[in-house]
Order: C-alpha cells, then sequence, then structure tokens
C-alpha cells in the first residue's frame, strides 16, 4: 500500500486498550455463527485492502478505491445487518461506527469523513453509516475495517471467503428487496443536437408511454419549444447516441435494438427527421452508458460505452461514413458511474466526458486528450445523484457547454433544470425549464 494512505505506527498499547473498551462488547459464545459479511461498499464497487504486519490492531484491514473517482467521501455501507452500538469521535480511530450483528460478533468502520447514522439505530446490509474519510490517527483517505467475536479482532470474511491480503473485491452488498417496476412515464433516451438545422441546439426524447420520440426545438435562451413527433418505435432501441457519424453535416442518432444487440444509425435529414436506419454492427448490447464526441481528434463522431462485464471505457472511433473502427480501451473502473453524457466542458476544443460517482453522487468531468483517452477526473459538484437523466449541450448559445437535468427517480416524470456552463468543468446556479418530464 502507498505510504501516503498507511496508518502511522506509533499507536500506544494503551490507546489500543482504551478503544477496544469503548466498543463495549459483552461476553459471548465463541462459537457463534458468523453472520454473511458483505464488503461495506456500494453494490459493484472494486476495492483494494490491505493487513499489513505492523496494522494495529493486527488482521484489520485497510480498504481504498482504484479507477475513475476517489477514495474519499465515497459511501460507506453496512456489512451486516445489525444495531449502532457506538458513534465516536475520540481516539486514534476518529470518526468510528461500531455495529453490533448478534452473537458477539461486530464490525468497526473508522476514519470517516462523516457519519449518517445515529447511535441506537438499526441498519441493514448495505444502509449507508458514512463516507470515507482520515480522521484521527490517518494520514490519507482510507476505511479502517475490523470484523470482531467477543471483542477479539479476526480475520474478515466478506463475499464467503477468507480475505487476503492486497486482494480487490467487487462489492455485492447489493439491494435484494425487490424494487417495484418503474411506470412507463416521462421522457427517456434523451440526444441533444441541432436536428433542424436553425443553429441552436434541440432535444430529441422519446415518450415512455408511447415510443414516440419527440424534438424538443431549442430556443437559444436555455429554454424549449413545444415538441413535436418525429417518429414512432423508439421504445424497441436504448442508449440513443447524437452525432454526424456519416459526415454530412447534420445530427444523426445511433441506437441499439434491444431485440438483436445491433447499433443503427439513423440518418438526420437537417430538417427535425431521421431517415431509414442502416445497421453498423453487432454485440452492441453488451456495452451501457453510451455518449458521443470527436474523442481522438480527427474530426469525424465517436462514441465511447462501457463494458457492462469489465467496467472498461470503449472509445469506437468513427470513419464518417457510418460506421466504426475497432474500439479503444480508454481505462477501467467506469462501472463506477452513472448519468453520462459528452461535451467539451472544461472549454479546450476537445470532447469530454461527465458523469455522476455513485458512491458519493459528484459530477466528474473526465478531460479529452484528443486521442481517445481521458486524464484525471475533475469534481464540479455534488448532490448530482438526484437527477434521473443528464443532457450536455450549448443550450443558452453563450459558447460554453451547459447541462439539462431531470429531477426523478427512473420511470417516473420530473422537472427539468437548466445548469448554465460558466468556466472549464463549472456550472452556474440553476434554472427550472419545464416540467413533466
Amino acid at each position: 500500500m502507498p505510504a501516503a494512505i498507511r496508518l502511522r505506527r506509533a499507536v500506544s498499547a494503551i490507546a489500543v486498550a482504551s478503544a477496544a473498551a469503548a466498543v463495549g462488547v459483552s461476553p459471548q459464545p465463541a462459537h457463534a455463527a458468523a453472520p454473511g459479511f458483505q464488503l461495506p461498499f456500494v453494490c459493484d464497487q472494486n476495492w483494494t485492502g490491505s493487513v499489513r504486519g505492523n496494522h494495529n490492531p493486527p488482521l484489520s484491514v485497510d480498504w481504498t478505491r482504484g479507477g475513475p473517482g476517489t477514495t474519499a467521501n465515497q459511501a460507506v455501507l453496512a456489512s451486516a445487518s445489525g444495531t449502532v452500538s457506538l458513534v465516536s469521535s475520540v481516539g486514534n480511530y476518529g470518526n468510528r461506527v461500531v455495529i453490533d450483528h448478534g452473537g458477539g460478533w461486530q464490525t468497526l468502520y473508522a476514519h470517516l469523513a462523516g457519519f449518517a447514522v445515529g447511535q441506537g439505530a438499526h441498519v441493514e446490509a448495505g444502509d449507508r453509516i458514512g463516507t470515507v474519510g482520515s480522521t484521527g490517527n490517518s494520514t490519507g483517505p482510507h476505511l479502517h475495517y475490523e470484523q470482531r467475536l467477543n471483542g477479539t479482532v479476526l480475520q474478515s470474511v466478506l463475499n464467503g471467503s477468507a480475505f487476503v491480503d492486497g486482494t480487490t473485491l467487487r462489492s455485492r452488498n447489493c439491494p435484494t428487496t425487490p424494487q417495484p417496476p418503474a411506470t412507463d412515464a416521462g421522457m427517456t433516451n434523451f440526444a441533444s443536437a441541432d436536428f433542424d438545422g436553425d443553429g441552436k441546439v434541440d432535444l430529441a426524447a422519446v415518450e415512455a408511454s408511447t415510443g414516440k420520440m419527440l424534438l424538443y426545438p431549442g430556443t437559444g435562451v436555455g429554454t424549449f419549444g413545444r415538441p413535436s413527433p418525429i417518429g414512432t418505435g423508439w421504445d424497441t432501441v436504448g442508449n440513443v447516441t447524437p452525432g454526424d457519424f456519416n459526415g454530412d453535416g447534420k445530427a444523426d442518432i445511433a441506437a441499439v435494438a434491444t431485440a438483436d444487440g445491433k447499433l443503427y444509425v439513423y440518418p438526420g435529414n437537417g430538417s427535425g427527421s431521421f431517415g431509414a436506419p442502416w445497421s453498423a454492427g453487432t454485440g452492441w448490447n453488451s456495452l451501457d452508458k453510451f455518449s458521443a464526441g470527436d474523442f481522438n481528434g480527427d474530426g469525424k463522431a465517436d462514441i465511447a460505452a462501457v463494458g457492462t462485464a469489465d467496467g472498461n471505457l470503449y472509445v469506437y472511433p468513427g470513419t464518417g461514413t457510418g460506421y466504426f473502427a475497432a474500439p479503444i480501451n480508454a481505462g477501467n473502473g467506469w462501472n463506477d458511474l452513472d448519468r453520462f453524457t459528452g461535451g467539451d466542458f472544461n472549454g479546450d476544443g476537445k470532447a469530454d466526458i461527465a458523469a455522476v460517482g455513485r458512491g458519493d453522487g459528484n459530477l466528474y468531468v473526465f478531460p479529452g486528450t484528443g486521442t481517445g483517452w481521458f486524464a484525471a477526473p475533475v469534481s464540479a459538484g455534488s448532490g448530482w445523484n438526484i437527477m434521473r437523466d443528464l443532457i450536455g449541450g450549448d443550450f443558452n448559445a453563450d459558447g460554453r457547454t451547459d447541462v439539462a437535468a431531470v429531477q426523478a427517480p427512473q420511470g417516473s416524470t420530473g422537472d427539468m433544470y437548466l445548469y448554465p456552463g460558466t468556466g472549464p468543468n463549472a456550472f452556474g446556479s440553476r434554472t427550472a425549464i419545464g416540467t413533466d418530464w
């Protein structure tokens, strides 16, 4: 583990004994069955654990995260159901939470940036209890984690297996209660471009209840005119993505058919409608979170998408003929993000990607390098996880990329807000620009 995130070694035996006493373990039978402990992080996130020889107490695990996003301020979840027996900010542990799971079993979560539960609260596995920080005797953001039986720290067992030092695990701390199916309401599959050729950025969106695509003409002042229907049957495709894929100067739409996984390109006619599509390849249903832009700097529209199996970002270079070349692997860990949209968010003339961190709800801008790769992300604000869809575009015609976003749960209608771009990776105060989206 890098030195920057190692705990200081000078922890006195007195301090350790005091902290152990604070946990307040009651004597229990040593043979009590262990709960089915899960990784204390958001479902599908990858975290790497370290059990050092000098770690105090022994067998406790320090967790850090790789890939896009940061370790700091990520959500910390309960490993199993139980009762919060301690919430404290005293001592070498810094901010810590202890959960009693019954039968003498406890888990401890230390160095937290903040708390999301109070002492005495009942929690279920997967409930948020705090955020990763670096409080107490710590030299960098990480989660200090312990599994205890009758006050003794044991080797952690996670996902059904004993944890081995240096292992990277994927969280299976996922919701187990079936969620009710989303109702067919609101607009989905948003795409932004100048579809009608008037020099202003429009919105195209699919009406979930009917499968019709509607065109909302941009006004150039951050709002949209009355919609008009421009096609039917769009409920049979997903990952709708705009761009000039055939190089004729008009905005097209690419979308993946749910029936056969093929990518279809619908050529725009420059007046707000689209011609008959053609297939641009198979196997695109193994990808998700599409965004488009000239990511490799050759003047042709590309598509970036995340592999559902490996979480890697793949950039498919456009050929300018409505087809795509072999993909570029642009890095891993992108399945830790949601609500992707493309645009030049830092104003350097290169296509970037913006997405919301699943763990912390921050909006991250990944600056494009113009080579099909992306630089380290920049945080552009918090609280974006309340938004259902994000759409990038210069909606107010001031030369900066804005974000339009719908605040609503998936499958329901909500209000749309405009976040005007104010500078590199920054957005101004939002304004409401519509309802029933």
